[in-house]
């Protein structure tokens, strides 16, 4: 049994029938947990730098820093939705429908239109 997800196959990550997951699904389970602590390192250090120039009361630093931290928290949800769908491909949420959750579709973020 195999699942299609970002143009990769891999078998699902639970064991089946006594049979261990094979070292493929270890191996992305690895790189989606590193990238997912990583995104969120990113994502802190940014806010850290938010809450610092919040401080000084410049506002077009804190609306830059801003920016930056939005981008650093929407790429930590997407490596949390990828770790999910791998963890939990039964429960995963079509890509599509999280970024029109993320934004208003009037922001350059994502392909969702206004009508």
């Amino acid at each position: 049994m195999t699942y299609r997800r970002n143009s990769e196959f891999f078998e699902p990550s639970r064991t089946i029938r006594g049979q261990q997951p094979s070292e493929q699904v270890m191996d992305m389970k690895e790189k989606l947990r590193n990238e997912y602590r990583k995104t969120w390192e990113e994502f802190s250090s940014k806010m850290r730098n938010v809450h610092e120039l919040a401080g000084v009361g410049e506002a077009a630093a804190v609306e830059a820093a801003m920016r930056e931290a939005d981008l650093a928290m929407a790429a930590h949800q997407h490596a949390r939705n990828q770790l999910a769908a791998l963890l939990a491909p039964e429960f995963a949420i079509p890509r599509d429908t999280t970024r029109a959750w993320q934004c208003s579709g009037k922001e350059p973020c994502c392909s969702v239109g206004v009508q």
